[in-house]
This record gives structure tokens, C-alpha cells and sequence, in this order.
């Protein structure tokens, strides 16, 4: 995996992140869900 897919991968994982603290402070379960799922695809797309 090259240093681009790492850097993609983790500003998925901190795009997921900033969704689901955005979903908390709007009190908007959809986007917390949402939020929720980012991480994980950008990880599991990592390798990690």
C-alpha cells in the first residue's frame, strides 16, 4: 500500500469522525450512524 492510499484512508477515518461528532451536537442519530460507518471502511480498506 503507497503513502497516497494510507492518506486516503485515514482522511476517510477522520472524515467519519468529524460526521459523527457533528451528529452528536445536533442530536441527529442518522448522521452519528453514519459517522459510525466512516471509520470503519476507511480502516478496514487500510488493512487494519
Amino acid at each position: 500500500m503507497g503513502l497516497q492510499d494510507k492518506i486516503a484512508n485515514q482522511a476517510q477515518v477522520l472524515k467519519g469522525k468529524g460526521k459523527e461528532a457533528a451528529g452528536k451536537i445536533t442530536d441527529n442519530p442518522r448522521l452519528v450512524s453514519r459517522g459510525q460507518a466512516g471509520p470503519g471502511q476507511g480502516q478496514s480498506q487500510a488493512g487494519w
